[in-house]
């Protein structure tokens, strides 16, 4: 199970982000074949929050799905 992001909200654009998540569960899958890897969203925050906003998690996690999730199908 992985569960990466809340602390690159601020250093990645969602989309960057998601191609580096990508390379890294790609690097996974081609040192371990067999695994099954379950790939988390980053989970949500209190709305006065001041780091980031549940919108911008919202955009990470739909980068995440369409970019990783997809590919996996």
């Amino acid at each position: 199970m992985l569960s990466m992001g809340l602390n690159d909200i601020t250093t990645y654009s969602a989309e960057n982000f998601a191609e580096k998540y990508k390379k890294f569960t790609d690097s996974i899958i081609e040192s371990c074949p067999e695994s099954e890897i379950y790939i988390m969203g980053i989970t949500p925050v209190k709305s006065d929050c001041e780091y980031t906003s549940n919108k911008n998690i919202d955009e990470y996690n739909i980068n995440i799905g369409t970019l990783l999730v997809a590919d996996q199908l």
